[in-house]
């Protein structure tokens, strides 16, 4: 990095110290009257506010990021990317029907559009592939992003959390549960499921009569 300008000053200031790179864009900042460090990266499709780097760590135990509180750690990433949390507890702050739910990449064999319901690919160990039964058993989660072709990578929502999801033409009412239907990528409703059909459980409602989507809470069944 070419440092350009790097000023201190002895009052509270919103630039009390800058780093700048040659074109004069800050690439790192610290407001001391607001207790804040701030990145000057404009915003872009391959924008990266702060970019935090390391040497090649390969030794067991090795860790990129540490948060401590007194000496005492409390969150970690690890040198492969692993994410640890000392106290046990991941919690969504966004409050209501807002996405906020884990995800995973998978290779999808099928094209697949936004809030689609996937199930295992036994054809492709490790894959998953767009629904066409309903109450399948090899239910995964929900493709999160637009267009997915044949064999690309695809983040699915997995696990717990809250998301939305497409539906079939069944009318679903707020708490019912849900499973996968028999028309392709779309979820459907049944109360008396089998045992590991279940993928969520629906947190609006629709009327019958067309597709759409709802917000479905995952993992509760």
């Amino acid at each position: 990095m070419d440092v350009n300008d790097a000023t201190t000053v002895s009052t509270d200031s919103t630039t009390a110290f800058q780093a700048q790179d040659a074109g004069g864009t800050t690439v790192l900042g610290v407001d001391t009257s607001g207790d804040r460090i701030f990145s000057g990266i404009p915003d872009s499709a391959t924008a990266i506010g702060f970019t935090l780097d390391t040497p090649a760590y390969t030794t067991g135990g090795a860790k990129l990021f540490s948060v401590q509180n007194d000496g005492t750690e409390q969150f970690y990433i690890d040198k492969d990317g692993n994410v640890f949390v000392e106290g046990g507890k991941l919690q969504f702050n966004n409050v209501g029907n807002d996405h906020s739910a884990l995800a995973k990449k998978f290779i999808c064999t099928a094209a697949a559009g936004l809030f689609n319901v996937v199930i295992i690919d036994t054809a492709n160990p490790g894959q998953v592939t767009t629904t066409t039964t309903a109450n399948s058993p090899l239910v995964v989660g929900i493709v999160g992003a637009f267009g997915v072709t044949a064999g690309s990578e695809c983040p699915i929502t997995i696990g717990a959390g809250v998301t939305q999801v497409a539906v079939d033409t069944a009318a679903v009412n707020v708490g019912d549960l849900l499973v996968t239907s028999s028309t392709a990528g779309r979820a459907t409703v049944n109360n008396s499921p089998a045992v590991g059909t279940v993928f969520g459980k629906a947190l609006s409602s629709k009327a019958a009569g067309s597709n759409g989507t709802i917000w479905v809470l995952l993992g509760s069944g």
